[in-house]
């Protein structure tokens, strides 16, 4: 179990996350993230549109 991961998908709960959340985003994601597991742990848990949009939103800053 990756904790990267999990604290990825913790940032991503928000609707509209504050910058604080964001910064918290953008930090974790400069670290080595497995893919793989960062995909499939939203679907199990039923969030994976959450953060679909809360990463794509990150990449267009």
């Amino acid at each position: 179990m990756n904790l990267t991961e999990q604290k990825i998908l913790t940032c991503s709960t928000e609707l509209n996350p504050d910058s604080n959340q964001q910064e918290k985003m953008r930090q974790l994601m400069s670290h080595d993230v497995d893919v793989d597991h960062l995909i499939s742990l939203p679907y199990r848990e039923g969030m994976a549109g959450l953060l679909y949009k809360n990463l794509i939103n990150r990449l267009e800053e």
